[in-house]
């Protein structure tokens, strides 16, 4: 039973090394994003290590994206797991801003939207054909989406900063309760709810933090 179990592991590393150079259409191409991929992600427990990871993962999905554009013929089910495999990895940066936002660390996902922006900004120069219009339209989406959001967030931390410094320095002042969280104006309380994608602009109000729905 050990023997087995044995090359029952050594088969699924076996695969799950294989599937690293796997392209969309590839039939390993589930196993690199679902299994090797995510358990990459899986091992970097520093809040530092699964950003990076998170946000050069993109780089990723866009040099398949320019590999998929120089096929001659539009292969369907290459271009719906490769749009699918980017939507899922920008839906986890926004889960974890979320994350990071609930756990009161506003500085950390300012950074990680920043960030994310930035890559996918410089993703729409490698993501070009007529194979990847859909997906390139997603990027845009999502650029803009991840810009508002590192707005909010920057405006967030410092608001922070600043009742920080004055309720130091001031001790007559008023501070100011929003559910545990900073006025950033008038109208909003800790923050917005910014959707992407093809509701791409939409803002409501909410309480706490960003949310972010990105990938619609």
């Amino acid at each position: 039973m050990i023997i087995s179990l044995i090359i029952a592991i050594i088969a699924v590393v076996g695969v799950s090394t294989a599937s690293g150079h796997a392209q969309p259409g590839d039939m390993l191409y589930p196993v690199k994003v679902h299994v090797t991929e995510e358990a990459q992600e899986a091992v970097h427990f520093s809040k530092g290590g699964k950003i990076n990871f998170m946000v050069n993962r993109l780089d990723t999905r866009f040099s398949e994206a320019a590999k998929l554009s120089t096929k001659t013929k539009v292969d369907a089910k290459a271009t719906q797991e490769l749009d699918q495999a980017y939507s899922d990895d920008v839906k986890d940066i926004a889960n974890y801003i979320s994350e990071l936002q609930a756990k009161g660390d506003f500085k950390a996902a300012s950074d990680l939207s920043i960030r994310a922006r930035g890559k996918l900004g410089s993703g729409t120069d490698t993501v070009k054909g007529d194979t990847n219009t859909n997906l390139l339209a997603k990027i845009h989406a999502d650029e803009d989406t991840f810009g508002k959001v590192s707005i909010l967030l920057q405006t967030k931390v410092e608001s922070d900063a600043k009742a920080e410094a004055e309720s130091t320095t001031t001790t007559t002042g008023r501070e100011k309760e929003s559910n545990g969280s900073v006025e950033v104006n008038s109208n909003v309380k800790g923050g917005l709810k910014v959707k992407g994608g093809s509701e791409s602009g939409i803002q409501e109000k909410t309480e706490g933090g960003v949310k972010v729905k990105v990938g619609i």
